[in-house]
């Protein structure tokens, strides 16, 4: 991994930072969800923030974060996009952190529904990753209407076009539509398929690591959409179906027909 700096006021440049153990975590608000694992002979613990809260450093150095942010909603009968999963290894001071944990899209009527919150981990107004890229919206209702751009792409609507992903190496694209049907959500490995004829398109799967739990979890799947016909199934890593809203804390984008996307992740990891 990279390595980049919160604040490079306080890096040290006389001397070489070092990975952060848990004794370095002095304090933690917004209740985090700890584990412990070991990969590769090394012993690793995790905080995982559900939701928004701070966590206090009483030495700095280095440690390792993974942010997904929300995912987008529905509106039409077109998928929402999947949230990027960005990691990075980065150098913290001394203090404390606020931790904010993006909410997914909300639900759009007539209009497009709207991309994901970002998620982000920083001091002060010096952020890790900058902010993480949330995933598109579906399109609006409207007939032809075209999805909207996130990590990954919103899928079309009844003709419309889906949405092309803001950074190619983070996210794929939504799928297109067909008149009376809507394209599948783009996800954080995959592209969101075409819908065809009355059949809606299936969102694009996510993408899959051991960070959090030493185990495989997928994150940043794209939702399914709808048709008139047969249905668009959802992407893997929490994308929803057909009227079922993005998985909670996966970045999930929303299922066709007017859901939330799921919202945001953080995970940090130090020695144990």
């Amino acid at each position: 991994m990279a390595v980049s700096f919160l604040n490079d006021a306080t890096f040290p440049a006389s001397s070489t930072p070092q990975p952060l153990t848990d004794a370095s975590i002095s304090a933690t608000t917004g209740s985090p969800t700890t584990a412990t694992y070991t990969s590769g002979s090394i012993n690793y613990k995790t905080y995982a923030f559900t939701a928004s809260g701070t966590m206090t450093f009483s030495k700095a150095g280095l440690l390792d974060i993974m942010v997904i942010s929300g995912g987008g909603g529905s509106a039409g009968k077109a998928g929402g996009g999947g949230s990027a999963v960005m990691t990075q290894t980065v150098y913290v001071p001394t203090a404390t952190t606020t931790v904010t944990i993006g909410a997914g899209g909300a639900a759009g009527g007539a209009l497009q529904a709207q991309v994901g919150v970002p998620s982000s981990f920083g001091v002060g107004t010096d952020t890790a990753l900058s902010m993480g890229l949330a995933g598109g919206g579906g399109a609006g209702q409207n007939a032809s209407s075209i999805g909207g751009r996130g990590s990954s792409g919103g899928g079309g609507n009844e003709g419309g076009a889906g949405a092309t992903a803001l950074v190619t190496s983070l996210g794929f694209a939504g799928g297109n539509s067909t008149a009376g049907s809507g394209g599948g959500g783009g996800g954080a490995s995959a592209v969101g398929t075409n819908s065809s004829g009355n059949d809606g398109g299936s969102g694009g799967n996510g993408t899959s690591n051991t960070f959090r739990l030493g185990t495989s979890v997928t994150y940043g799947g794209g939702g399914a959409g709808g048709g008139n016909s047969t249905q668009g199934t959802a992407g893997s890593g929490g994308g929803g179906a057909i009227n079922v809203a993005g998985t909670a804390n996966t970045g999930g984008g929303a299922g066709g027909n007017g859901l939330a996307g799921g919202s945001g992740l953080i995970v940090i990891r130090v020695l144990a």
